[in-house]
């Protein structure tokens, strides 16, 4: 087996997976993802590559391929030549690297790790796909991407976390964790030109969490006494799980600024996601 790093051109990538006759099906999702990543600057060398077998077979590679067809952009990228054809057996066996695991591995983080990384997704999410459902395609984004969102902010993201913390443990609930954080974010980012204060946020989430002098009617009372007895907003599996409680947060903080009265809190559509009422 040789490797060598090659620049692939799009009329390369689309002869090499002729003989594509052991590689799993195409998930075009995955080719999109990665075309997208050509276009925007971020695809990097990496040690993984394209694996082509002795008999000219690709054992590997060929999301990678079909992207730069897509992208009609070449890309550098490692060529393994005269491999083993029994090697196909073993290729992509492993465990998916995550974001927790790149914040960790960068140093970025020591505590919190998975919660600081669904946190950064759903803030990114929520600037830049509020009018979507946040799966698929669009929920894909790239560790480096979300590395660069953490920094500079590390200690807005602790603080939010930190605060997320405490109020899910008044609930017990672990999807309402991140969808906290990212709200408390979110109203922080927003509120700076309107007066809303840190310690204003923090008396929110709090208030909700534990329930001190709220008087029935109250949003904030009536959202908790349905977490209590066990409500969750409607169909919250998948991907969708933290989008859904991230906007139940936004709405409950708009109805509680608004000063309204509630007997019942339903969650909000979200697509698009609702937007903070300051």
């Amino acid at each position: 087996m040789k490797t060598q790093i090659l620049l692939v051109t799009p009329q390369t990538a689309a002869e090499l997976p002729k003989k594509n006759t052991r590689n799993r099906s195409l998930r075009r999702s995955n080719v999109r993802y990665l075309a997208n990543e050509l276009r925007e600057g971020r695809w990097q060398l990496t040690h993984q590559g394209v694996a082509v077998a002795t008999d000219g077979t690709l054992l590997d590679g060929q999301h990678r391929l079909s992207a730069i067809v897509d992208a009609n952009i070449p890309a550098l990228i490692n060529v393994s030549f005269d491999c083993d054809p029994a090697m196909f057996t073993v290729i992509d066996t492993g465990s998916a690297r995550t974001t927790a695991d790149v914040l960790r591995t960068a140093g970025a983080v020591s505590q919190h790790e998975a919660t600081i990384a669904a946190t950064i997704k759903l803030v990114y999410l929520y600037r830049t796909a509020s009018n979507y459902s946040w799966t698929g395609e669009v929920s894909r984004l790239s560790s480096a991407l979300l590395l660069n969102e953490h920094e500079g902010k590390e200690e807005q993201y602790l603080w939010a976390v930190r605060l997320a913390h405490h109020a899910r443990i008044e609930f017990n609930m672990l999807s309402l964790k991140s969808a906290t954080a990212a709200f408390a974010l979110i109203a922080l980012g927003h509120g700076r030109d309107n007066g809303l204060r840190l310690t204003d946020i923090e008396e929110f989430v709090m208030t909700v969490a534990t329930g001190a002098n709220l008087a029935k009617g109250d949003p904030r009372m009536t959202f908790r006494q349905q977490l209590i007895n066990g409500w969750t907003p409607g169909n919250v599996k998948g991907g969708r799980n933290n989008q859904v409680w991230l906007a139940c947060w936004i709405k409950l903080f708009n109805l509680y600024l608004n000063g309204t009265q509630l007997k019942l809190f339903k969650a909000p559509p979200v697509a698009p996601m609702p937007k903070l009422c300051l």
